[in-house]
């Protein structure tokens, strides 16, 4: 039902899904792959476990080393229910990271926009980004945005953690 078969001897008049088919009525796309996989994520104490995930979730965790690879997690953490998100990345190396927090920003900016098109989302949910950026050789200086759908700012901006840095080898 949810796969094209790869089988002949299954495949009857089409192999195409029943899923994708219902999709096509509904004047939709379908995705026959797994689409999410989140890095980490936090519950409530004794909380259930079924189906091999923590429900409900109350924070959800994605951690990305590649900074150009960060805006395919927040699309993740865009589309899961829960009051808190958090992503992770770096700009490491002799990289101008107000540059890349510019960028991360502007694209996340666009995400956000994207997705309210569609879904809205509880006013009181909570987006932190942080930002670890490499601006002295083997340290780690970290930024953050707070962003929430209640009160989307014009310009997705990252702070400075003051006080916070990292030591990296």
């Amino acid at each position: 039902m949810p796969w094209t078969t790869t089988r002949p001897e299954l495949a009857r008049e089409s192999s195409e899904p029943v899923l994708a088919k219902v999709a096509e009525k509904l004047g939709l796309d379908y995705w026959e792959r797994e689409p999410l996989g989140l890095d980490g994520a936090l519950y409530p104490k004794g909380g259930n476990v079924d189906y091999g995930f923590p429900f409900p979730i109350l924070v959800a965790i994605e951690h990305e080393n590649d900074r150009t690879g960060f805006i395919s997690e927040v699309q993740k953490l865009l589309s899961v229910r829960c009051p808190l998100k958090v992503g992770i990345t770096y700009v490491l190396g002799d990289t101008d990271s107000s540059v890349w927090l510019a960028v991360l920003g502007q694209q996340a900016k666009r995400k956000f926009e994207r997705i309210a098109q569609f879904i809205s989302e509880d006013p009181a949910t909570e987006y932190l980004l942080l930002v670890g950026c490499e601006e002295e050789p083997h340290e780690i200086k970290w930024y953050y945005s707070i962003l929430s759908p209640a009160a989307q700012p014009d310009d997705f901006r990252f702070l400075p953690c003051d006080g916070c840095s990292t030591m990296v080898d």
